[in-house]
């Protein structure tokens, strides 16, 4: 009904599993999902919580997503200067 909200928690990881340095992450989403904002626990960024970009705290932050109104999947896309990257399908369902 597009009020559901989807919190994706992001751990940076390399590519032995363990945590990464922080760094700035960023978000893309396709499909009928928008970004509501992305946190990442730091009290003293100012980054505005709606930017598609932020860094992490820890290696970690969590997205914001709003579930549109159409069934189907969505795609959230995060990736990092460095080079790390993920990608997490999300299975929308009409209420």
């Amino acid at each position: 009904d597009g009020m559901d909200v989807v919190q994706l928690e992001i751990h940076l990881v390399d590519e032995a599993g363990h945590p990464a340095a922080d760094e700035t992450i960023h978000v893309q989403v396709l499909g009928d999902i928008s970004l509501m904002g992305i946190e990442n626990g730091k009290p003293d960024d100012l980054t505005p919580y709606t930017e598609n970009r932020r860094a992490t705290l820890d290696g970690r932050a969590i997205a914001y997503l709003r579930c549109g109104r159409t069934a189907g999947e969505a795609l959230v896309h995060v990736w990092t200067d460095s080079g790390l990257q993920a990608d997490q399908r999300i299975t929308l369902r009409k209420a």
